[in-house]
């Protein structure tokens, strides 16, 4: 989805691959989901709704996000509504 190779892309930090005040919001998190943005290899803007969460994994502290694609959700939103509108 992003267009990076593997090696530099786990390289980079949310501050890589997002606008300022989108990072800020994204590391601030923790539970509750924030619409956030990052930007792929070719300089797309792509839009998400990310779930933050800390946990500690072997022996250090670190944030667990689960991202899911917010065109995809819309999209199956408006789906949704055309066959309930349809019913």
């Amino acid at each position: 989805a992003y267009g990076y190779p593997r090696d530099p892309l786990l390289r980079m930090t949310v501050r890589d691959v997002s606008p300022a005040e989108d990072a800020d919001r994204l590391l601030a998190a923790d539970g509750d989901p924030v619409p956030w943005r990052h930007r792929s290899a070719a300089g797309a803007l792509l839009s998400a709704e990310v779930v933050c969460t800390r946990a500690a994994a072997g022996g250090r502290a670190v944030r667990l996000a689960v991202a899911t694609k917010t065109a995809d959700r819309r999209r199956s939103e408006e789906a949704l509504r055309d066959r309930e509108a349809l019913l």
